[in-house]
């Protein structure tokens, strides 16, 4: 092969592999990095979607487990009273106070197997409030009859609340706060608030986040 030759072959060369050839192929190269970064982008985002509806549905789910799990508590719960304004004495006999309260104060006919327990939540006193006093009733009629009247113990000092659970109670001074004293209340375990003239049963704090943004 001559020189002449040899720089023939190198011209064929550099015309094939001339700006514009190389141009083209990276063009395509890179067309083809973009759509596969696309494909991986889009496969990303339906197992991110997935996954974000997997995360929503537990939520939902624990959500209903702690409600189940709080009604259960909430029903072992519903003959229990909290009684407060009971003086705190050393060697007091809270049961035979606790009697005396229900038969001369609410007017009860109430016996004594009606109590089950009875005792002071602690003895120890933080404030100036005396300890609160917890009750446990055994007969629904005499639960029913304590809640009943014991709106005959206003301005007495004394006053009796349903025994909620931790969660419930948490909802109900949060019900205070926005609805006020006189438009919450509890019954049988459940939260109630009166807003624009409608009662309305609280489960979620969302239910009063609901209610306060229609006022």
């Amino acid at each position: 092969m001559s020189s002449a030759d040899l720089r023939e072959i190198k011209t064929t060369i550099l015309n094939v592999f001339n700006d514009k050839f190389l141009e083209e192929i990276a063009e395509k190269v890179t067309q083809m990095v973009e759509k596969k970064f696309e494909e991986r982008l889009k496969e990303q985002s339906i197992i991110n979607s997935a996954l974000q509806q997997k995360t929503t549905n537990l939520e939902k789910e624990n959500i209903t487990l702690r409600r189940m799990i709080d009604d259960q508590e909430q029903s072992l719960r519903n003959y229990n009273l909290r009684i407060f304004g009971i003086k705190y004495e050393n060697g007091e006999d809270v049961y035979n106070k606790v009697f005396r309260l229900f038969k001369e104060k609410l007017k009860i006919n109430i016996q004594n197997t009606d109590i089950d327990k009875c005792f002071r939540v602690s003895a120890k006193t933080i404030s100036n409030k005396h300890p609160a006093v917890f009750v446990r009733i055994r007969s629904d009629t005499v639960r029913f009859d304590i809640l009943k009247n014991r709106k005959l113990l206003k301005n007495s000092g004394y006053m009796i609340k349903e025994d909620l659970t931790k969660m419930r109670l948490s909802l109900f001074y949060m019900a205070l706060r926005e609805f006020s004293f006189k438009n919450s209340w509890v019954s049988n375990g459940n939260i109630y608030v009166k807003c624009n003239n409608i009662v309305h049963r609280i489960n979620h704090e969302d239910d009063i986040y609901q209610l306060k943004n229609t006022q």
